[in-house]
C-alpha cells in the first residue's frame, strides 16, 4: 500500500529537531543512532537516500495535536520524543530477539556490538524525556502519561520474553494481546494522544485518542506477524520465513495451535523438528494454510482496526484531520513491509 502523505509531512516537520537532538548525544552514540535512522552507513557519513523506517511514530503525534484543534507544530516535541523511544525499543528488541537484520541491512548490535546498542538505547530514552520535559504545554500529566507508556513498553517486552518460554500448546490469544498491547499498543497509544496532551485538550479527547492508538498498535503488531510469515523479503527486509525458522510464537503460530487436532499435531511435530531448517519452515507454512491461519490473523487485525476507528468516532475533529488519521490507520492495517 502506498504510504499516506502525512508520513512525508511529519518527517519534514520533525527532521530538524530530530537531527538536533541526536546531535546532542556523545559522538559514538550519535553515530549508532544515525546508522539506525538511515542517515549514514557504518563507518561513514554517506547519506542513505531511502532513509530509515516508515515514520508512523512521527506522524501520530502531529495528527494528535491537529485532532485537538492545535497547529501541527504543537505535536513536534511529542513526535520527536516518541521517535527516540521507538528507536530505543528497536535497538534493544533486536538484541533480545536475536534479529540480525532490520530494513534490509544489519541491525545496530550486529554492526556496533551489543554494548553500544544497549548504551545508545538507554541514552535515547533519557534524551526523549528531556525533549518532552522542555516542550511548551508539557505539564505533569503529560510527563506521567509518557512515563507510564514507557513502563508499559518494558512490561510488554517482559511478557514477550515470558511468552517465548511457554510450551507451544499453552499459548493463547489473551496472552498474545496482553503482550502486544504492552509493547506496540503502549507506544502507539502514547503517540496518538501526546499531541493532544501538549495542546491542552480535554481528558476525554486524550483518552479516546490513546485508546484508538492502542488498538492501532495491536494492528501493527499483528500485521508485522503476518508479514513475517507471508511477506516478501524484498519488502520486509528480513530473510524469508525468518519467524518460522527461528520458532517465534507469532499470531500465525497461535492460529495453528487453535486449529483442528490433525493440523495442530502436524504443526507441533514440525515445530519440534530441525530448528533452523528452511525445509521444515516451508512444511510449517503449508500446515498454516491448512489451519486457515492467514484468515484468522486478518480477522484479528481487522477487529482491532475497527475498534480503533470506533474510538476515533468519539473525537470532535475537522474532516481533513479525520481523513488523514483514517489514511494512516489504513496504511498500518494494510502495509506489506
Amino acid at each position: 500500500m502506498k504510504p499516506p502523505p502525512v508520513l512525508a509531512r511529519a518527517q519534514t516537520l520533525t527532521d530538524v529537531m530530530l537531527r538536533v537532538e541526536i546531535g546532542r548525544l556523545p559522538p559514538a552514540l550519535a553515530e549508532v543512532s544515525e546508522y539506525h535512522l538511515g542517515w549514514r552507513e557504518a563507518g561513514g557519513s554517506l547519506p542513505r537516500p531511502d532513509g530509515g523506517g516508515k515514520g508512523v511514530c512521527l506522524a501520530l503525534p502531529i495528527l494528535s495535536a491537529e485532532a485537538a484543534g492545535a497547529e501541527a507544530v504543537t505535536g513536534i516535541p511529542g513526535a520527536v520524543a516518541l521517535e527516540l523511544v521507538h528507536i530505543f525499543t528497536h535497538m534493544h528488541d533486536d538484541i533480545m530477539d536475536g534479529d540480525a537484520w532490520r530494513r534490509h541491512r544489519q541491525s545496530v548490535w550486529k554492526v556496533f556490538g551489543i554494548g553500544s546498542a544497549i548504551l545508545t538505547g538507554d541514552a535515547l530514552l533519557v534524551l526523549a524525556v528531556r525533549v518532552l520535559a522542555a516542550a511548551p504545554g508539557a505539564g505533569p500529566r503529560t510527563i506521567e502519561g509518557f512515563a507510564d507508556a514507557c513502563l508499559d513498553l518494558a512490561a510488554g517486552q517482559a511478557l514477550d520474553l515470558a511468552y517465548e518460554e511457554l510450551p507451544l500448546e499453552s499459548i493463547g490469544l489473551d496472552a498474545y494481546v496482553a503482550m502486544a498491547g504492552g509493547k506496540t499498543g503502549a507506544l502507539y497509544g502514547c503517540a496518538l494522544s501526546i499531541g493532544a496532551e501538549l495542546a491542552g485538550a480535554p481528558a476525554s479527547t486524550v483518552t479516546a485518542l490513546r485508546q484508538a492508538g492502542h488498538e492501532l498498535g495491536l494492528v501493527a503488531q499483528m500485521v508485522d506477524d503476518i508479514n513475517g510469515t507471508w511477506g516478501d523479503p524484498a519488502i520486509t527486509g528480513k530473510p524469508v520465513l525468518n519467524d518460522l525458522i527461528r520458532r517465534k510464537k507469532t499470531l500465525p503460530v497461535l492460529a495453528a495451535i487453535r486449529a483442528k487436532d490433525s493440523v495442530r499435531f502436524r504443526f507441533v511435530e514440525l515445530w519440534r523438528a530441525d530448528e533452523g531448517a528452511a525445509s521444515t519452515a516451508q512444511a510449517m507454512l503449508a500446515t498454516l494454510k491448512d489451519a486457515d491461519a492467514r484468515a484468522f490473523c486478518d480477522a484479528q487485525a481487522e477487529h482491532h482496526y475497527r475498534q480503533a476507528l470506533a474510538h476515533l468516532e468519539g473525537v470532535d475533529m475537522t474532516a481533513p484531520v479525520r481523513a488523514e488519521i483514517g489514511d494512516l490507520a489504513r496504511f498500518i492495517r494494510h502495509r506489506q513491509g
